[in-house]
């Protein structure tokens, strides 16, 4: 832009030097009045384009942060759901899996102690323990006959590492 300015002005000197070679210097003079005016118009207009582009290049670059600043947050919550689902898809797996793994033993029902009874089924004893009391435990009595929910395996003489889920009556 300041090109053009001091190209401007040249031209107006110049013009004014041929002007007066000529004998027309009221004319150049009048001309050249014009060509400065035009010129110092043209200073203002190239000082208030360097300003807005000034403005423009803050404003992209605001606009620039605004938009980082909005994807990270996008990524965060994006992270945050993908972790909710990943443990929710974990968790409904374990529950499918812990449903493959039941099964059942009909027998007698043994000794019913705190937190363990023992089932007899086949002439063979197992001891049973629990941490919660399995559903369906306050309604049977010793010497009854019931069908034992469970996981895990029964050993004769391994500690029993499973869950109990439920003792029903036969």
């Amino acid at each position: 832009m300041k090109n053009h300015v001091l190209f401007l002005t040249a031209a107006i000197i110049s013009g004014s030097l041929a002007l007066s070679a000529c004998g027309t210097t009221s004319s150049a003079s009048s001309v050249a009045s014009e060509v400065s005016g035009i010129a110092s118009e043209a200073g203002s207009l190239a000082a208030e384009a360097e300003s807005v582009a000034k403005e423009a290049g803050a404003a992209i670059g605001s606009a620039a942060s605004e938009a980082g600043s909005a994807a990270s947050s996008v990524a965060a919550q994006a992270s945050s759901v993908a972790g909710s689902a990943a443990s929710e898809a974990v968790s409904a797996a374990e529950s499918i899996k812990t449903d493959l793994e039941k099964k059942t033993i009909e027998g007698t029902i043994g000794e019913i102690r705190d937190r363990q009874f023992v089932i007899s089924s086949q002439d063979t004893d197992y001891l049973l323990t629990f941490s919660t009391p399995p559903s369906g435990l306050e309604n049977v009595k010793e010497g009854e006959t019931v069908i034992v929910t469970y996981s895990g395996e029964l050993s004769e003489v391994d500690a029993f590492t499973g869950e109990v889920y439920s003792i029903e009556k036969k």
